[in-house]
Parts: C-alpha cells; sequence; structure tokens
C-alpha cells in the first residue's frame, strides 16, 4: 500500500493493518513507537514531470526536442522513431498531440523488477508514475521554451515500453484491470519477407 493522496495520513496499512512506520522491541519484549517516525519501507519516485520540463530550459536541448519535425532529412529511409508505422498511425489518431512537435513521446523499460523482493505479495508502487503520465496526456503542464522565448503545454504519451516477460506480464494484467485508464495501442512489424 502507498501511503500517499487520501491514505497520506494513514498509521496503518489496510491490507494487513501493519504499522507504517519501523518499531522497537524493547528490552521487556514490548513493542515502542520511536520518537522519530521511521518508514518501514519506502518506494522512491523522481518525479517525471519537472524533469521534462527541464529539456526545454536550455535553447540549445529544447532546439533538440523538434528536431524530428523542423530539421530531419524526410529522405523516405528508415532512421528515425518518426519513420515507423507506429509513430505516424499514433500522429494520425491524436491529431491535438502530434500538432506540437514539443510534445513527448515516452519509451519505460524495465525488467519485472520487484522493489521489495516479495514475490507472494500483490502490490503495485506504479500509481504516481501512471498518475502523472494520465495528468501529462489529458491536461499537459504549463511549460517555458527557451528556444522560441514562449510558455506552452507540454503534453506526454507513453509510446513504447521495452521489458522481459516477467514484466510485460506485470503490464499486460495491470491493462486489463485497468483498461479505461490505458492507452492501449498495437502494432506489428513484419520481419518476414
Amino acid at each position: 500500500m502507498l501511503f500517499r493522496d487520501e491514505d497520506e495520513e494513514l498509521e496503518k496499512c489496510d491490507i494487513c493493518q501493519e504499522s507504517r512506520y519501523e518499531q522497537l522491541e524493547g528490552e521487556s519484549g514490548n513493542v515502542q513507537n520511536l520518537d522519530r517516525k521511521i518508514p518501514a519501507k519506502q518506494a522512491r519516485y523522481f518525479p517525471l514531470k519537472r524533469r521534462l520540463q527541464r529539456l526545454f530550459i536550455s535553447s540549445k536541448t529544447a532546439s533538440l526536442m523538434k528536431w524530428h519535425t523542423e530539421e530531419r532529412n524526410n529522405d523516405g529511409v528508415l532512421s528515425h522513431p518518426t519513420d515507423t508505422t507506429a509513430w505516424k498511425t499514433f500522429d494520425e489518431k491524436n491529431p491535438y498531440f502530434a500538432s506540437d512537435s514539443r510534445n513527448v513521446r515516452l519509451g519505460l523499460a524495465s525488467d519485472g523488477f520487484n522493489p521489495f523482493r516479495t514475490m507472494s505479495i500483490n502490490h503495485s508502487t506504479w500509481p504516481p508514475l501512471i498518475d502523472e503520465l494520465k495528468e501529462l496526456w489529458h491536461e499537459g503542464i504549463l511549460t517555458y521554451d527557451a528556444s522560441s522565448n514562449q510558455m506552452f503545454k507540454l503534453h506526454a504519451a507513453l509510446f513504447w515500453t521495452i521489458n522481459d516477460f516477467p514484466a510485460y506480464g506485470t503490464y499486460r494484467v495491470g491493462a486489463l484491470e485497468e483498461r479505461k485508464h490505458v492507452l492501449v495501442a498495437t502494432f506489428t512489424l513484419d520481419l518476414i519477407g
């Protein structure tokens, strides 16, 4: 259980009733609360929105973020992800997103990791990222573009995932359970003649 949003002030897990904080066993065998509350477990999360905004603070990197539409040689050769059928189909289905070349398509690489080494416990550490991705897709965030010296609404989409089979199983189960919150797009690449 993640203690965030409406659960931020809870002291115990709703599922197992374990304390949110570490507790010490005293000499007499009694459990004592620590003076300073130390979380029993922590899930580190580095917010995505601020990192995306930082890409546009420097005029050089801001220009590079638009290179794929403004300066790329479109010679019909597959040399950039924008040349793929997946990219083109995504643009056709999402013209609002495609209308601004500064909008970001993201890839997520995962190896089926389990942060607390407890394979038998069903929990998810994905909600903070999913919430940010939904906000970036639906509302966007106001961002300064140093190359054009103007503010714009930055949107982002989770475009590709790169993973092994255990991670793929994690994504698929999540997509099936939360279908209404996940944008699902499937493309195949014909590698054989």
